[in-house]
């Protein structure tokens, strides 16, 4: 349950702030949950646990690589066939710039495309860590939806004293 606990709190403290759209607090949660993730799979005996099928973890992992790609420093002529419009976009850039690079990343916003990474990664040991902890908690199947719901009922309470607020005068903001 501990575990449990701090997914809800960490996704709570996301959801609450803004609903993680800054990524200061985005990051923070994304890191307590890699943190999470390590501690329970490291201290966790792994005796209960049923193998992830070849699928699923074959659909995440693929989705992690692909992301992980598009950051990779790639040569022009294999980026010109895999996406013509990131070469005319370099060319573009060629009078500014001066030389002609050997090398190009696909993403044309690398700092974005490592925080999808970030996050996708996140998601990912979201679910192996829900998953875990649904074979774990097999006397009580409905464990893993009660951060969510203790979340949701906290976003309506703060909806609903924000609507009282602005005396029903306008829309709640914030949830």
């Amino acid at each position: 349950f501990v575990t449990l606990s701090v997914l809800g709190i960490a996704f709570g403290y996301a959801a609450l702030e803004k609903a993680g759209v800054e990524l200061r607090d985005w990051n923070l949660t994304l890191m307590i949950v890699g943190i999470l993730a390590f501690a329970h799979f490291s201290w966790r005996v792994r005796d209960k646990i049923t193998p992830l099928d070849r699928v699923t973890g074959f659909a995440g992992i693929s989705v992690l690589l692909l992301t992980a790609f598009q950051l990779l420093p790639l040569p022009v002529n294999l980026v010109r066939i895999l996406s013509p419009n990131r070469v005319e976009l370099l060319n573009a850039t060629l009078p500014i710039t001066g030389g002609s690079p050997r090398f190009v990343i696909l993403t044309v916003v690398p700092h974005q495309t490592s925080e999808y990474l970030l996050t996708l990664t996140a998601y990912f040991l979201l679910f192996l860590l829900v998953r875990d902890l649904r074979f774990r908690l097999g006397k009580w199947p409905w464990a893993t939806v009660w951060p969510l719901l203790i979340v949701a009922g906290l976003e309506a309470i703060l909806g609903v004293f924000q609507g009282y607020e602005q005396h029903f005068g306008g829309i709640a903001t914030g949830t």
